[in-house]
């Protein structure tokens, strides 16, 4: 219990301290940019009129709600000052409406509301006549072909949504949009009819309309080859032909150049054969250089390609290498080759290669040498220290052998010690006077009989001239047996 205790403790700390610092993620693309503003457009006109909205309108002083676009990269201006967005590769632009007022009670004032419109329709887009439309909202796209769509209409849109609410409205790609939200305002006045408290309402229209574009930020273009469909770089070459992909950015400024190159007295010269607009899927496989021009005019950005189709070597090498057709002419005189790729290869670099192969063959060479010189000498120190440890384990086992043997004879002497001394005492005959009895000078020689005992008893004794019963009887011989 106490171990799962502790865990969970550990795995709330982890979880707030990671809440505290936060994860890195990719950053979400934030711009907005608010769009549209409100006029007064009269009354049962098709909301077609223009009138400033001044102090005494009822729509003075506050805004319902706020049309915005989002998830773009960039945003400017064109000639006629319309708002251009510029997405990118993952852009997703988005067109929001977020509404702030509640439309029963406008601005905080019961009296005013957004009425449900009888015969509302709108004049700019040419729509029919809507009954009971509280909020018409219309959007509009014309494409890069300058084709104009029918407009999508939202009737009754207002009554839709809450008020906070923020709403997407479009998903918007490459085009120009229009944008327009129509709606009547019913404002309530009161007054008394032949003593009667009456409502006497008035009614008013009005729009929110604005145009704006979006664009692809890029500013490329996308060859590929006709025969096996592999994208071509630029200063790159094929012998096939390639064709143009656009990639869907449908306003960029896209011109192609195709060039041919005729030897003169003087050289080489440029002959162009064409210079004009390109479009997209359009291929090219006639033989020449063909120079790709791309501009971005929302962006003032430009690429540029270079693409030689053909087989010839020159023609090749003078789009990848970057060298004139004269100096590669004068370059293949002086021993010059082109690869396959085309590039220029030196008439020294062949021999610099087997130079530098006999180098790397000698550098090899040298470093095995040294490396078996090396693995000799381990080696032999290998070989060396085998005698020197041999010797120490000899010196260490003979050692170990010898003080075995000087505890063994030790320990035997001493058990011989012990043996001995009872039978000596057992031999001493009858007659022999006691400790007690014994003279100082007796005491000393009976010492020095002890002496000579340990000493015999470390000797091993010679077998006895005298049988035990004359030991015992001769004195004598029992001392000089002791």
């Amino acid at each position: 219990m106490k171990c799962s205790i502790k865990k969970i403790t550990i795995l709330l700390a982890l979880v707030f301290i990671v809440s505290s610092i936060g994860i890195p993620c990719f950053a979400e693309n934030t711009q907005r940019w608010n769009l549209g503003s409100t006029i007064n457009t009269g009354k049962d006109n098709g909301y077609s009129g223009n009138n400033d909205i001044d102090r005494g309108d009822p729509h003075y002083g506050w805004n319902l709600g706020q049309f915005y676009v989002s998830g773009y990269t960039q945003r400017t201006n064109d000639s006629q000052n319309s708002d251009v967005f510029l997405k990118n590769v993952g852009d997703q632009v988005e067109l929001h409406f977020e509404l702030l007022q509640d439309i029963d009670n406008l601005n905080g004032n019961a009296n005013l509301s957004i009425y449900a419109d009888d015969n509302g329709y709108d004049q700019y887009f040419g729509t029919q006549q809507f009954n009971d439309c509280r909020g018409l909202l219309i959007i509009r796209k014309t494409d890069y072909q300058n084709a104009t769509a029918d407009p999508v209409i939202y009737t009754n849109y207002l009554d839709g949504v809450a008020q906070g609410a923020d709403t997407v409205v479009e998903l918007c790609e490459e085009g120009d949009y229009e944008v327009a939200l129509d709606y009547e305002i019913k404002e309530d006045h009161y007054g008394v009819d032949w003593n009667t408290y009456i409502s006497i309402p008035t009614y008013t229209n009005y729009r929110i309309f604005f145009r704006f574009k979006i664009r692809n930020g890029n500013c490329m273009v996308f060859p590929f080859d006709v025969a096996n469909g592999s994208e071509l770089t630029n200063e790159s070459f094929t012998d096939n032909g390639f064709y143009l992909d656009l990639a869907n950015s449908r306003y960029l400024d896209i011109n192609v150049k195709r060039s041919v190159y005729v030897e003169g007295s003087n050289g080489y010269t440029e002959d162009i054969r064409f210079n004009r607009p390109a479009a997209d899927g359009t291929q090219y496989t006639d033989e020449g250089v063909y120079t790709i021009t791309v501009q971005n005019n929302f962006t003032n950005q430009q690429t540029v390609k270079t693409i030689y189709v053909g087989t010839d070597p020159m023609m090749r090498a003078f789009v990848v290498s970057g060298y004139t057709l004269d100096e590669i002419e004068e370059m293949v005189g002086d021993g010059y080759s082109i690869s396959e790729n085309g590039d220029m290869i030196a008439p020294s670099d062949d021999v610099d290669s087997d130079e530098d192969d006999t180098k790397e063959t000698n550098i090899d060479k040298t470093s095995e040498d040294k490396s078996d010189s090396d693995t000799s000498k381990k080696a032999e120190k290998k070989t060396n220290l085998v005698p020197i440890i041999v010797a120490v384990v000899v010196i260490v086992v003979v050692g170990a052998g010898v003080c075995i043997f000087l505890m063994r004879n030790k320990l035997f002497g001493k058990k011989n010690n012990v043996s001995n001394a009872p039978k000596a005492s057992e031999n001493v005959p009858h007659n022999v006077p006691s400790s007690a009895d014994e003279t100082p000078n007796e005491s000393s020689s009976v010492d020095e009989s002890s002496e000579d005992k340990e000493t015999m008893a470390s000797v091993p004794s010679e077998p006895s001239e005298f049988s035990p019963e004359e030991q015992n009887n001769d004195p004598d011989a029992h001392n000089e047996g002791e």
